[in-house]
Parts: C-alpha cells; structure tokens; sequence
C-alpha cells in the first residue's frame, strides 16, 4: 500500500512538474532573430548599353525550348530580314542544339551564355518567360550576357514579368528589357503565334534602341549579402506562427535561428559569411554562407556539421544522378563524418529549407514588414 502510494505521489509530482515546465516554456521571450531568406542590398551592376542602331549589328535568337518559342523566333527573323535587311540574324537554335533547354543550373547557365558570347552578338533576343522554371534559368542566363556588355531583350507574358523582375534584382542588374506578351504562347496555334509576334515587332525593334533602365531601385546601401535580424517578443508558439506566416519556415517546428546560434554555426566553416554559394531556383534567391548557418540551426545542425552543410549545398546544384558522388568528393564532408554526421532528417530537412525558404519553391509572398523593427505578438 505504501508503495502504491509512493508510485501516486510520485507521479502527481512528475505531472506537476511537467506542467509548470510546459508554462515556463511559453511564457513570452525577447528574441534577436537572423531572417532565413532576406538579405540586404545586392550589388547594384547597370545593364549593358543599348544599341543607337541595327544597321549592321548581328542579332542572336535564343530558345529555351518553351512551346511555340521557336515559332516566334523563326516569325522574328523573318520580319527583320524583310524590313531590316542589313541587320545579321543569327539562330542559335539551329547553330548549336545543345543551347535549345532550360539551362537548369550555374554551371551550364555559363556554358550557354560563354557559348551565346562566341557567336559575336551586338543583342540577344530571348523567348520565352512564361512559367517558373523558365523564368528562373532565361533571366539568369540573360543577366550573365547584360554582365558581359551584350545588350539583351527577354519575351515575358504579362503573368511572369513581377518574377522575372524579382531574378532580375536577385542578379544585382538594377533593370532589365522585357517585351511582353498577353499570354502564354505555347499551346496557341501556330498561326496565333505568329500573330502575336508581328503584333510585337514594332516594340520588339523599339527596344533594341530605345529602350533605357529606370535607374536602382535595390535597398539602401549597408553590407552586401549580410542577413538582417530583428527582435521579437512572445512564446516559442507565436515565434512558429510568425516565421509560417512570412513564409521562413515549413510550418513544422523548428530551433529559433538567434543571431548568437548563427554566429556560433559559423565558426564551424573559414568561407566569408558573405559569399555567395547558390542563386536557388526557382526565384533565384541569393544563399549566402551565413544563410546556411541559419538554416542549419534552425534544422538542427551544429557547427561542425557547417562542411557538410556546404558540401550539400554543392550537391543540390547537380542532377540527382551525382548528388551522392559531389557530396562525398566535397572537401570537408569526410571530417564532417568523422565528427559525427548530420543525421538524414535534419539534412533533409535543411535541404527543404533551402529550396522553399531561399528559392521560393513554394512561392511565398514576400512580406518584408519585420526588416528594420521590432516585432511584438501584435504584429500576429
């Protein structure tokens, strides 16, 4: 009997105690965050000059194999050889079959653009933009030749324009030209689309010449590529609900990424916080090595886990046929195993982090009302 009562006691005071830690927990906290997927002001680089004419200049046609651009690319040189004869149109799409793709990843995005340059081009006119991951990789490549001096015109639809203009910055270029199209042209008719590309070619011809930046309109000027933080006040709860709301999170629980827990990550890793390691597609956000520390604690990693974590990023950027080959031949991923390996949930789960979060795989809408202030439980 006694010892029944003893196991009774016992238990209630295990209950007790539960309870009281459970209400310790979510009482309200101040919290100094690192924001997972904003960074402050990116290198602002101006495109490149605009054409005065194309009398005589050499034109390049780039496909990304979206449906019917090539129709209205083949339409476009058409009408330029009828009323700008002086005017070298150049194929791409014909002259070499391997640039006929979505580029698909840093690496080949260089190879087209290194390819594109050899054919001597005075302006490249690209179709088209009109889904995520077209849009994503045709900006990219696009952005590369404005950064090598090639003036460059991009046929967007109206719908993708906002994203292409999100890469666009997400690049550094303070602007970029595009000509727009109503709607998706891919599963028109073929006379349809060639309908809609004389409709343009007026404005197509215009902004070869014409056409002129809007001029910066990137954040003020404070430390490139350095994630912002901000205060917030409330329970682990609020703080979960918060990063769900503004898309910082998989609405799953997570460890609060507090700016001392990244800077302790980062002492895991010798790169520059700064560097740049991936333009995450779809929405090409800006990874930093700072914003892998970030996402790792918030994934559960510690700071010696900071060479695989980059090591993974590495790996992200090739075919899933490589993915386990590059992480292995990675420098510092055999020390990272060495030291106790990230275990593959947390290594999944980061790597979900890094493409919804920082590439937008899930296209939250950007709300940008945390940057700059504290943030109370009333902002919930």
């Amino acid at each position: 009997m006694f010892n029944f009562m003893k196991t009774l006691m016992l238990a209630a005071l295990i209950t007790v105690s539960a309870t009281a830690l459970a209400r310790a927990a979510e009482q309200p906290h101040t919290w100094q965050l690192v924001i997972p997927n904003e960074l402050i002001q990116i290198r602002p680089i101006d495109p490149a000059p605009r054409l005065t004419t194309l009398e005589g200049k050499t034109v390049v046609l780039r496909w990304n194999s979206t449906g019917n651009g090539n129709v209205f690319l083949d339409r476009l040189a058409e009408l330029m050889a009828k009323r700008l004869p002086r005017t070298t149109v150049i194929k791409s799409y014909e002259k070499d079959t391997s640039l006929n793709d979505i580029s698909g990843s840093g690496m080949r995005s260089q190879r087209m653009a290194r390819t594109i340059q050899g054919m001597n081009p005075d302006l490249v006119i690209a179709a088209q933009c009109d889904s995520k991951a077209c849009t994503s990789w045709l900006v990219a490549d696009q952005s590369r030749l404005e950064k090598a001096g090639i003036p460059t015109i991009t046929v967007a639809t109206t719908d993708s324009v906002a994203q292409a203009r999100d890469i666009q910055k997400n690049h550094g270029l303070t602007d970029m030209c595009f000509v727009t199209l109503p709607r998706s042209i891919s599963m028109l008719p073929r006379q349809v689309v060639v309908d809609q590309t004389d409709a343009v070619f007026d404005d197509i011809v215009r902004a070869a010449t014409d056409w002129s930046p809007a001029g910066p309109e990137l954040a003020e000027k404070i430390e490139p590529y350095h994630t912002r933080s901000f205060t917030f006040v409330g329970t682990s709860a609020q703080l979960r609900k918060l990063f769900a709301k503004r898309g910082w999170s998989l609405s799953l629980p997570f460890v609060p990424p507090t700016t001392d827990k990244v800077a302790a990550m980062l002492k895991g890793t010798s790169r520059d916080p700064f560097e740049v390691v991936w333009m995450v597609p779809p929405r090409q956000g800006v990874l930093t090595v700072e914003l892998v520390a970030a996402l790792g604690v918030m994934a559960g990693a510690k700071p010696e886990h900071m060479p695989f974590l980059l090591s993974a990023v590495e790996a992200m950027k090739t075919p899933e046929s490589v993915r386990h080959k590059a992480v292995a031949d990675q420098p510092g991923a055999g020390a990272a195993a060495r030291e106790g390996s990230l275990p593959t949930t947390a290594l999944d789960y980061f790597a979900k982090l890094v493409n919804q979060v920082v590439g937008g795989a899930t296209a939250p809408a950007p709300d940008k009302s945390a940057q700059g202030k504290s943030l109370g439980t009333s902002t919930l």
